[in-house]
């Protein structure tokens, strides 16, 4: 499947779940999308356009607390916290760079964190090797 700035950009439409799938684009649009794990129902998506262009679609992923949080990026460097059930945005900071990969969390005593790896672009971006760049950083929020 592959995707093209021609095509309308609609996160409802689901084709491609579960494939391999490659999209060129200009503008980088960010979607937020939950759904019943149960039946596959879309429940709610929150849509936000970044006003960063690039050749690649957002590369962060979703964390869910048990606190009742559910924390993603954005390639504008946005971390936010959301309600799990209506998505509104909760709390955000910008990290001033990049975000690539997932969010983690851990805790120490009785203090919850959750941590990020944020900038690292380079000549040599893929995989691993975008880290070993002095701009890439950890960034850790207590929460």
């Amino acid at each position: 499947v592959v995707r093209t700035t021609e095509e309308a950009f609609n996160p409802l439409a689901r084709e491609g779940l579960g494939s391999s799938t490659r999209q060129v684009q200009v503008e980088t649009v960010w979607a937020l999308v939950s759904m019943d794990a149960r039946n596959g129902e879309l429940l709610n998506t929150l849509v936000r356009d970044q006003g960063v262009t690039g050749n690649r679609q957002a590369e962060v992923g979703a964390l869910a607390t048990a606190g009742g949080l559910v924390f993603t990026g954005a390639m504008d460097g946005r971390i936010s916290a959301h309600d799990p059930d209506t998505l509104e945005e909760l709390w955000y900071n910008n990290t001033g760079t990049n975000t690539k990969g997932g969010i983690m969390s851990f805790g120490i005593g009785d203090k919850q964190y959750i941590a990020k790896i944020v900038g690292g672009e380079g000549p040599s971006s893929g995989g691993m090797g975008q880290f070993l760049y002095a701009s890439a950083m950890l960034v850790v929020w207590g929460l």
